[in-house]
């Protein structure tokens, strides 16, 4: 969903964030962490949660900085770039839910409509993913 938002992504992120974060509160959850790729790299993004797993792009200077090549390759620490390699997983998932949940052509508009309608299918398939992650077997997550 966020992918597909193009450039305005970083400046929606922090609703969605928002939004996310008062419904996880709701059932006493907590955003632990956000995984992006080098297009949510900023520091705006960055302190939208504590731990951030968002690579720098190649102008932005950092020391032990997570990065990624030309290849798609990441290179930096050794947990951020295992917590970085989850990100496809992700992408999987949003993948399925485009095609089997009709997420592709929106009905209502606006990013609050957007999230009302596309949330609680997006929060089922990712904390099932994420739950699978956990127990050390990714595939029960497909």
């Amino acid at each position: 969903m966020l992918r597909s938002l193009g450039l305005e992504a970083v400046n929606q992120l922090p609703p969605v964030m928002d939004a996310l974060d008062t419904q996880i509160s709701g059932i006493s959850g907590s955003l632990r962490r956000l995984i992006g790729d080098s297009q949510f790299s900023s520091e705006r993004v960055r302190s939208l949660v504590e731990d951030s797993v968002i690579p720098y792009t190649s102008n932005q200077k950092g020391v032990g900085v997570l990065r990624v090549d030309r290849r798609f390759r990441a290179h930096g620490p050794e947990d951020l770039v295992g917590e970085y390699h989850k990100r496809p997983m992700v992408e999987s998932a949003f993948s399925f839910l485009k095609t089997q949940f009709g997420l592709t052509v929106n009905k209502v508009r606006g990013l609050a409509n957007v999230s009302v309608y596309a949330l609680p299918s997006i929060l089922c398939l990712v904390m099932t993913r994420e739950a699978a992650e956990n127990m050390g077997r990714p595939k029960k997550g497909r």
